[in-house]
């Protein structure tokens, strides 16, 4: 029988991998820290803030609600891990 684990370790995880972020899930544009942005922290201890008007944008949008649904938030990290 072959299990899979649920959970890796934190030096399994990639550098490119952001553990933690600032909250993505805003339904009023003044819960973001800082517009259009977002602190990142990295498995390895290094954070960066991240601006991108286009993720804020979509997160903000009552279209794609980020807290409703984790495939919008997933969205929205991938493109600020990927800039």
């Amino acid at each position: 029988m072959v299990r899979f684990r649920s959970f890796f370790t934190l030096i399994e995880l990639l550098v490119v991998i952001a553990i933690i972020s600032d909250l993505l899930s805003t339904w009023r544009p003044e819960d973001v820290a800082h517009p259009p942005g977002w602190n990142l922290l990295y498995a390895d201890g290094h954070a960066e803030l991240k601006r991108d008007k286009v993720t804020y944008d979509y997160v903000i949008s009552p279209a794609t609600q980020t807290g409703d649904d984790w495939r919008h938030f997933e969205h929205a990290l991938d493109t600020l891990q990927d800039l």
